[in-house]
């Protein structure tokens, strides 16, 4: 189902969007600043996100920028609405990643069209960057979150560390159960790989059974310790296969001046050379 999020401190806004997205029958929540947002999305990620500039506690651009940087909620369409019409206002709103930016008062007909836009946009993000088999990111998706991610922790000087993962007998499971078990088999690790990871983090199936785990502002030893935490909940799951998981997993840190391409060169290294 489509949904908005209508973020502004000013209840009149809210209910007045409320109304016109119950009658385009689109399911809709609401927060009356930057950090209930932020909690929203956390709990499910809405396709569009209305988003006042000026708020109280977390204002517009600091919520959107927090919005870009999270991959859970980066594929979101974010469409500024401000009293604020400068150019350079507006110039802000779009570098700090909002897609549109509408003006105070505003035609609702004008912001519902810009919805509709972004309803599509967001769909076709969807399509091009996420694996629909698993839920997860993809590769392509992955290594555009890494580059951002290297030079957020360059910048922040934070660490960056990552775990590689393969499941080493996935042919035979699927030569031995059909591929119907297979795919369900890569369902449910990816699915406890987003329940183990954090807010923030990134969970990538790279295709034949791989998976990567980008985990910002942890060291080698914090992933490994999530590393542990997830082997001993995969073993838990029922799989529907009688034989043992072949689960091969390294984890790395990133090191300084190290690019995208390195590091992950240098993940798949040690990872073949454990298994």
């Amino acid at each position: 189902m489509i949904e908005v999020l209508i973020v502004d401190d000013e209840a009149s806004i809210r209910e007045m969007l409320s109304v016109h997205f119950d009658l385009a029958k689109y399911s809709f929540r609401e927060a009356a600043n930057g950090e209930e947002a932020l909690d929203r999305l956390n709990e499910h990620v809405s396709d569009v996100v209305v988003l006042d500039l000026m708020m109280p506690v977390m204002d517009g651009m600091e919520t959107c920028r927090r919005i870009r940087e999270n991959p859970r909620t980066a594929l979101t369409y974010v469409i500024m609405l401000t009293a604020k019409d400068s150019v350079d206002d507006r110039v802000s709103g779009l570098d700090m990643g909002a897609d549109a930016y509408i003006t105070k008062p505003f035609e609702p007909r004008e912001l519902m069209a810009q919805v509709r836009v972004g309803i599509r946009a967001f769909w076709e993000r969807q399509s091009t960057l996420m694996d629909p088999l698993t839920n997860l990111f993809n590769g392509r998706a992955f290594n555009a979150f890494l580059d951002m991610e290297i030079e957020r922790a360059g910048r922040h000087e934070h660490p960056l560390s990552m775990a590689l993962a393969r499941i080493g007998n996935l042919t035979e499971i699927n030569e031995k159960h059909g591929q119907v078990t297979g795919d369900r088999v890569l369902a449910k690790l990816a699915e406890q790989l987003s329940a183990d990871s954090r807010r923030g983090d990134l969970v990538s199936h790279w295709g034949s059974g791989r998976f990567a785990w980008l985990m910002p502002e942890n060291d080698e030893t914090a992933a490994n310790v999530a590393v542990k935490r997830l082997i001993k909940a995969v073993k838990a799951l029922d799989l529907g296969i009688s034989d043992p998981l072949d689960l091969g997993i390294v984890t790395l840190a990133l090191t300084d001046g190290e690019g995208p391409s390195d590091f992950v060169r240098r993940a798949e290294n040690k990872l073949s050379m454990a298994y």
